[in-house]
C-alpha cells in the first residue's frame, strides 16, 4: 500500500473544536497504522529506534518492514495523529491527543490511564481488529 493510499484510507483527525481525538478513531486506521499508535499510546513517547525494535518485537503476521514503518509514520504525521520529536540528533514520536477544553476555555489537566473497563475494553478492541484483520489476509 503506497503513503497515498494509506493517506486517502486514515480517518481524518476532527477539527480542533475542544473536543479531543476519540479512542474509537483508532479502530478506523489502517493496520499499519494502528499498530504504530497503539505502541506510542501505551509507551507514551518513543525513539524511532525504540519503536522499530517493538514493531520488530510483534508476532510474525503483525511485523512491518522498514518501508512500511517510514510510510505509516510519515502519513500519521502528516494526518496529526502523531507528533515528531528531535533532540540531541535522536528522533521520537509520540501521539497528538488533543487535551479537552474546560467550561472557561482553559485546557483540563491530563488525566492518568485508567485501569476501568471501558479502557481496558478499548485496548482489547483495536488488539482484535488487527488479529481479524491477519487472519483475513
Amino acid at each position: 500500500m503506497s503513503a497515498s493510499d494509506q493517506s486517502q484510507n486514515s480517518p481524518q483527525l476532527p477539527d480542533k473544536d475542544g473536543n479531543g481525538i476519540k479512542a474509537s478513531y483508532l479502530l478506523d486506521l489502517p493496520p499499519e497504522q494502528r499498530r504504530i499508535m497503539r505502541l506510542l499510546l501505551r509507551h507514551a513517547e518513543l525513539t524511532l529506534a525504540d519503536l522499530r525494535k517493538a514493531l520488530d518485537a510483534l508476532p510474525e503476521g503483525e511485523r512491518l518492514t522498514s518501508d512500511e514503518i517510514d510510510k505509516a509514520i510519515n502519513v500519521l504525521i502528516e494526518q496529526n495523529w502523531l507528533i515528531r520529536l528531535e533532540a540531541n540528533e535522536v528522533v521520537s514520536y509520540k501521539a497528538n491527543f488533543q487535551r479537552k477544553t474546560g467550561s472557561g476555555g482553559e485546557k483540563s489537566a491530563p488525566r492518568r490511564r485508567s485501569a476501568n473497563p471501558v479502557a481496558r475494553g478499548v485496548w482489547d478492541a483495536l488488539e482484535a481488529k488487527d488479529k481479524n484483520e491477519l487472519r483475513q489476509d
